[in-house]
């Protein structure tokens, strides 16, 4: 007897893109599989591939709607202000889609999605008086360090004791540094860049 009442059992047949970049958003940009995102959806992973090609053309999706939701920042903002706007927007982007600031680290030209809160922020710099090109290098040097940085704010507290064992075989200088930032993130952050040149060096010298 045909059943005409109640819910039907079974997988989701019907689904869009969104259903998909709303996945791979909650299981992480960065860290998904297709299946994954299939499970999630409620679908047979195939279906998932009548949609996107493959693997990166989901990620190209997320970054890209991560980059069309993130606010532009105003033209007529002194560059201080601008700046500040610009990197507060962007941390916000960063951390509502999880394994974004990873992803564009590890593929920095998916930061070109971004180009129109470059573009607005390169103004605002240009109208405080900074050269084009000064402008357009400060925008990508603001976006390239505020990444690394999210990145390791999000790392450092995750570092285990026997993890710095072993780092501390090969890098000394280095384990210092994780003993202390999980200590005091922010300090031990601003001095990276003298670490990373130690740590350079001591791989060098080896």
């Amino acid at each position: 007897m045909e059943r005409k009442h109640g819910k039907k059992v079974g997988r989701k047949q019907r689904f869009n893109a969104d259903d998909v970049i709303k996945a791979a958003t909650e299981v992480g940009v960065h860290d998904f599989t297709m299946t994954e995102i299939a499970n999630k959806i409620g679908v047979a992973a195939p279906a998932v591939y009548r949609l996107y090609d493959g693997r990166q053309a989901v990620v190209d999706a997320v970054v890209k709607r991560a980059a069309e939701e993130m606010p532009v920042t105003s033209t007529e903002l002194p560059w201080k202000e601008a700046v500040e706007t610009f990197i507060s927007n962007y941390r916000e982007t960063l951390t509502k889609y999880p394994g974004l600031a990873e992803e564009i680290l590890g593929n920095p030209i998916s930061a070109l999605y971004f180009a129109r809160q470059w573009e607005t922020l390169t103004k605002a710099l240009e109208n405080s008086g900074f050269s084009v090109e000064g402008s357009a290098s400060f925008a990508i040097q603001i976006t390239s360090d505020t990444t690394a940085r999210f990145v390791l704010e999000q790392l450092i507290p995750t570092v285990q004791d026997y993890q710095l064992e072993l780092i501390e075989k090969t890098g000394p200088t280095f384990i210092e540094f994780l003993e202390h930032a999980r200590d005091n993130i922010g300090q031990a952050l601003d001095a990276a860049d003298e670490v990373a040149t130690q740590w350079s060096e001591y791989i060098h010298q080896k």
